[in-house]
């Protein structure tokens, strides 16, 4: 599933990033670039349990490329979305932020679902995201 890019307008500025949601025999990947909002949160998300449901598939690899990191607030809101979501029991993600400038503001995410009993990791490269998420693959 290819979900393209969108454009919207945030408080009169033109807010751009892209979306692609595949299966990968293994794991659904979520490969997303650009500026994040609480809606693209929502996008990206109902997208992610769609391609999963479809395929029957717990395991989520996320790569970002963000240039405008989420606000503090709507990074505690993900936990709630992913929630209402149904991504709690099963679900194992790994999340990989290619961008070192906004890296530090992603941990605070992958810090509010670690405390929301969610399986999710941050990484800053994909093998090592790979890794962790099929680490109990028999």
């Amino acid at each position: 599933m290819h979900v393209g890019p969108g454009v919207r307008s945030r408080q009169g500025l033109l807010v751009s990033n892209e979306l692609r949601v595949s299966f990968e025999g293994h794991h659904v990947q979520v490969t997303s670039n650009g500026e994040k909002d609480l809606a693209f949160a929502v996008r990206v998300f109902s997208a992610m349990r769609d391609e999963c449901l479809e395929h029957d598939c717990y395991k989520v690899l996320g790569i970002d490329n963000t240039t405008v990191p989420q606000s503090t607030l709507d990074g505690f809101e993900n936990a709630k979305l992913l929630a209402d979501l149904g991504f709690n029991g099963p679900y194992r993600i790994a999340w990989v932020e290619l961008n070192p400038a906004v890296f530090q503001a992603t941990q605070f995410i992958e810090t509010v679902l670690l405390n929301r009993g969610f399986s999710a990791r941050l990484f800053d490269n994909v093998e090592q995201a790979i890794a962790w998420l099929h680490a109990d693959d028999s």
